[in-house]
């Protein structure tokens, strides 16, 4: 009906004039009906705004616990759901990488792939949670990662097989770090310094570590003044006689 001109009753009036049977009953009743009017579209385009959007950060304001709880599968889900959505980890405040599958290594090619595509913005917590032993340098290149991102809340559970990890200056010295939780699978799979220097932190916990005169001489903790929770967890010291008193 493209060549006829007029509206659609208009149009529906010429088919039937020159169809050989006589006015349908529809034709009388489509008549008594008012034209359907269809609204344009105004020369301006609002942006469309998605509630959603305003709803997860109320949430994450009310509940920062939240953040935590494995985001990298929220947004992968969200990410099926629209396009907007694929490029929204990159933005994550928290990482949360735990391995406890065979193949080691696809999963540091993962963790790999995660940090080289992630925007460069701060975090808020970072956790590595190791099954098998990696290299020290795959440990020690997210260990660096979140600390060049001022992370406020880490969790390492280290396992190497090559060398000790050890932690970067940048980390020891920082004033934003408020959480470190440090996990050797072996006893040597991260080395302490003899000092920290971290004015803001609030809790310690530290799991499988040796103190001994190579690594530790009653300074290690001296340099947190806001420290409120201190966990040794199978710590030990070499040797024993030489236990020190803690103010």
């Amino acid at each position: 009906m493209s060549y006829m001109r007029g509206d659609l009753l208009s149009k529906t009036r010429k088919l039937v004039k020159g169809l050989a049977k006589s006015e349908p009953v529809w034709l009388k009743a489509m008549e008594k009906v008012p034209p359907a009017a269809f609204p344009r579209a105004e020369n301006k385009i609002k942006p469309i705004s998605l509630p959603e959007d305003v709803y997860i950060s109320k949430f994450f304001q009310k509940h920062p616990d939240s953040k935590h709880e494995d985001p990298i599968k929220i947004r992968y889900k969200t990410s099926v759901l629209s396009k907007r959505y694929r490029l929204l980890w990159t933005s994550l405040p928290c990482l949360d990488f735990k391995f406890f599958g065979h193949f080691i290594d696809r999963f540091s090619l993962f963790v790999n792939h995660v940090l080289a595509r992630r925007e460069p913005s701060n975090l808020s917590m970072f956790r590595l949670s190791l099954k098998k032993a990696v290299g020290s340098a795959f440990l020690d290149n997210c260990i660096s990662y979140a600390a060049k991102h001022k992370v406020e809340h880490l969790r390492i559970r280290a396992y190497t097989n090559d060398s000790p990890s050890t932690l970067p200056r940048w980390l020891l010295n920082s004033s934003w770090l408020r959480i470190l939780r440090l996990n050797n699978v072996t006893c040597y799979s991260m080395l302490l310094p003899k000092s920290l220097a971290l004015p803001g932190l609030k809790v310690l916990w530290l799991k499988n570590f040796v103190f001994s005169d190579e690594n530790y001489n009653g300074e290690l903790f001296s340099g947190c003044p806001s420290l409120e929770t201190l966990i040794l967890n199978k710590c030990c010291i070499r040797p024993e006689d030489k236990l020190k008193v803690l103010d």
